[in-house]
């Protein structure tokens, strides 16, 4: 039975890779609601329950943020929007802790292997098809709107393949340079350089873990703890003190032409808001309004309403944190992804997983960068949110009491 539902898993999981990669808006609430009842039916038992409990104390700077949304549903001029679209944040994340548990139980590399080889294939013939046949060779987005959806895809998913391939022989190196080859393709000129980034600055940081001899490492981790708390909160207590100051700067600054018109669409939208930054619209009351809409009182939106109502976000994610959940979601928000990055530097240090840690370092700090042109977190439930919350909530399991609890379990 047992390996029945190690199985079962293991298509749950491939599928739900799939339906997140493949297209937006595969992975749609009904999907996710049906996959999260599918799990609790196989899993629910009081192990299970007490890792999602420890998993929730350890995320305790996600569940702020998540707290802080609810709080901005006091003044949201959609509160039963702000309330509701959090409900289904909580829902997901509920769902990403279940998908952590049994991606770690099962065999996990093999599981994306394959899932990879279909997306590959998937995706080239999609391509083929409403790229190619449409005699566009360059700037391909396959099933997606664009190539600045395509693009990131190929590039976390590359992360993934990595992972995953053991060892190499001519068909993984051809598959990989295929791969290559769709990103080069895209044409998508921030997925191309954060993906050079994240991989030669991965490279750098395990190379240097491994040059540190013994008598080094306790120095290096132990003060390299207190130094990325130390960051952290000031980060923070920047955010929310000078938070006035780096508007000023961005509005002064900002050219409206700034990455491929960006930078007109940020400015709208922060002197719009300007006066509700420190606490934020709230969430969810920004976009997904229709006619309601933030952008739907400004200049912009009477000179260039074609234009205006394609717009689904800013195309700046912490510029829409920003405004939705305002200075102080904001710096929450930046202590969770600070949060991430010193649970990634205890799995460095303790050496528990390399290549998870590895794996999810990539993704997490990818998804990280991407956010800054691309609205990707506390949005729905695409693939690079997806990502980060699996990468975070995974590194989390690897470094606490969960993973010794299933160990206990399973033996």
């Amino acid at each position: 039975m047992r390996f029945h539902k190690n199985t079962l898993y293991s298509l749950l999981i491939s599928s739900n890779l799939l339906f997140l990669t493949l297209s937006n808006g595969l992975f749609k609430r009904p999907i996710l609601t049906l996959y999260l009842l599918i799990f609790l039916s196989l899993s629910l038992r009081p192990s299970v329950i007490k890792q999602m409990v420890s998993l929730c104390r350890r995320c305790y700077p996600l569940m702020i943020v998540f707290a802080w949304c609810a709080v901005t549903g006091q003044w949201s001029p959609w509160p039963k929007v702000t309330y509701y679209e959090l409900l289904w944040q909580l829902i997901l994340f509920g769902y990403v802790m279940l998908f952590v548990i049994h991606f770690y139980a099962i065999n996990a590399r093999r599981v994306v292997y394959y899932t990879f080889c279909v997306w590959l294939f998937l995706t080239y013939f999609l391509v083929f098809k409403n790229d190619l046949l449409a005699g566009r060779l360059l700037e391909i987005s396959g099933a997606f709107a664009n190539k600045n959806n395509l693009g990131p895809i190929i590039s976390v998913f590359l992360f993934f393949y990595l992972y995953s391939v053991q060892r190499w022989n001519v068909l993984r190196v051809g598959m990989l340079l295929a791969t290559l080859l769709l990103l080069l393709a895209t044409v998508s000129k921030t997925s191309i350089a954060l993906f050079v980034l994240v991989t030669l600055l991965a490279r750098s940081i395990f190379y240097w873990d491994k040059q540190l001899v013994n008598r080094f490492r306790r120095l290096y981790y132990g003060s390299g703890r207190v130094v990325g708390f130390g960051i952290s909160v000031a980060l923070m207590v920047m955010l929310v003190l000078y938070y006035q100051d780096m508007v000023d700067w961005l509005l002064m600054h900002v050219r409206d032409e700034w990455l491929t018109g960006r930078g007109k669409l940020w400015l709208v939208m922060l002197n719009q808001s300007y006066e509700k930054l420190f606490l934020g619209v709230g969430y969810s009351a920004v976009w997904g309004l229709g006619d309601n809409n933030l952008i739907q009182g400004t200049e912009l939106a009477k000179y260039a309403p074609e234009w205006v109502e394609k717009l689904a976000a800013s195309d700046g994610g912490y510029v829409d944190m920003l405004i939705s959940i305002g200075a102080i979601g904001t710096a929450l928000f930046v202590y969770t992804i600070c949060d991430f990055f010193m649970t990634f530097y205890t799995s460095l240090r303790t050496q528990k997983n390399v290549a998870i840690t590895k794996l999810c370092f990539c993704v997490g700090t990818f998804v990280v960068l991407n956010n800054v042109t691309e609205t990707k977190f506390l949005l729905g439930s695409g693939f690079s949110w997806f990502c980060f919350l699996f990468c975070y909530v995974l590194l989390k399991y690897i470094t606490g009491k969960e993973y010794f609890l299933k160990n206990k379990v399973s033996s």
